[in-house]
């Protein structure tokens, strides 16, 4: 990374030193503020080029803070990033409806957050390049509003192309057309649709209609659905399109102008928010929230079929002592080696969940209450005999397991849930390493 300035706003606590020290170390310019921050604050002061704020800094609504950031004509281009731990995803649709560039969990991930960090700012430049590019043709003398537009949209990265209504006669591409389609511009002027050339099959038709549609009505505006681009070395882009229509000088000579928006990273971090909004980011495994949904739906699915379904709470017999003999890290990977046998024991319409702590949550379509005995009974007996192999050491775990069944059991989630619960607490006084009810 460049030499960038990162303002980290918090409170003085373990995990956002500890992302103060990963940033710096990464080369990056790291200032810290604990105390309320305003907007008049921050730019009194040498501007960041990136602003990471804690959610839960007391005293301040980060939300309000964001949106007044975002509003300031001096700091509305400066990308902000919240932390926050434990936080759902409506809180983290509610910051980036305040302006916020991202949302990240701590404990965070090094990688991860080296990779979201260097997007944003990556992003941050390009908006200052053109804005610095922008400011030179203003102030450069020049014959004709024409060739000042023309020498602004050749600075750009979006592709800015003039054409017929009818999309018969291109009259202007700009440059960037070449690095985003990677073709020459040229082909466009002999067939002004061939850039459809590159577009993913799947995604033509509905382009080519909204494309169609706008040739024979002539909206003021039109937005195309978003495309993926295949490129010639087989590498794919995704890419937003919109038109907007010029009014003519003269009636017989309509057109429209077209910019085109490499969005592949908004994809991208959008696809990584939906993924982190509906998994446990240690495991890998589908969270709570997701279980609640899938089991309902499931649930819904096995009473028209007049199918059983079953649920397996599971948890992990004295994981304290894991932690306190091993450490942590070892206690998070041991969390992971049971969810990746719990993968490995599971057929692929089953369905393996985290649902807090040590406790974890699988649920089973079609199986009838022995089939789903026989199933923890596999689980106990692979994590008993598995133990975790460490550097220091062996960790050798065991499970408590309580199994429900629908409809026996109850013919609701939250019922299904109360009845495997109660038959894992059982399991833990009759001596942990066992599934209840027994199997006969």
């Amino acid at each position: 990374m460049q030499k960038h300035q990162v303002m980290v706003i918090g409170n003085d606590h373990d995990d956002l030193r500890l992302l103060s020290q990963h940033l710096a170390e990464e080369g990056l310019d790291v200032r810290e503020s604990v105390c309320a921050v305003t907007v008049q604050a921050l730019v009194a002061q040498p501007l960041p080029d990136l602003i990471v704020l804690d959610y839960n800094l007391p005293g301040i609504d980060p939300f309000a803070l964001c949106e007044q950031l975002n509003a300031d004509p001096q700091t509305g281009h400066i990308p902000v990033v919240f932390v926050g731990a434990e936080c759902d995803s409506n809180v983290i649709v509610a910051g980036l409806d305040a302006g916020a560039a991202d949302f990240i969990r701590i404990p965070f991930v090094a990688a991860e957050i080296t990779a979201r960090i260097k997007t944003h700012l990556k992003r941050h430049r390009r908006t200052e390049q053109l804005r610095l590019s922008l400011n030179e043709c203003r102030n450069t003398p020049r014959q004709s509003g024409e060739g000042f537009f023309h020498r602004l949209i050749e600075r750009v990265n979006s592709v800015y192309w003039i054409v017929s209504g009818d999309w018969r006669q291109m009259h202007y591409v700009n440059p960037a057309y070449e690095s985003l389609w990677g073709e020459k511009p040229e082909s466009l002027r002999a067939e002004p649709l061939s850039w459809l050339n590159q577009v993913a099959g799947t995604d033509v038709p509905a382009i080519r209609r909204s494309v169609e549609r706008a040739a024979s009505e002539r909206p003021d505006m039109v937005r195309l659905p978003d495309y993926r681009l295949m490129l010639p070395d087989g590498s794919m882009k995704w890419v937003q399109t919109k038109g907007y229509r010029i009014e003519p000088q003269d009636p017989d000579d309509e057109r429209y102008a077209w910019v085109s928006t490499d969005i592949s990273e908004r994809k991208s971090n959008e696809q990584n928010l939906s993924y982190l909004a509906h998994h446990d980011p240690l495991t890998g495994l589908r969270n709570r929230l997701q279980l609640a949904e899938r089991v309902e739906s499931e649930i819904i699915r096995s009473r028209r079929h007049g199918h059983s379904l079953a649920l397996l709470i599971i948890d992990v017999d004295h994981f304290k002592a894991v932690n306190d003999c091993y450490g942590h890290m070892a206690g998070d990977l041991a969390l992971c080696a049971l969810a990746a046998t719990l993968k490995e024991q599971i057929r692929s319409i089953d369905s393996a969940f985290r649902y807090g702590g040590e406790e974890f949550v699988v649920m089973l379509p079609e199986e009838s209450l022995p089939q789903a005995l026989q199933v923890a009974g596999r689980i106990r007996q692979r994590v008993s005999e598995q133990p975790l192999q460490l550097e220091n050491g062996n960790v050798h775990m065991t499970v408590s397991i309580g199994v429900s069944v629908f409809p026996a059991d109850g013919e609701s989630y939250s019922r299904l849930i109360r009845v495997a619960d109660a038959h894992l607490l059982n399991a833990k006084q009759q001596g942990r390493n066992r599934v209840q009810p027994a199997y006969e």
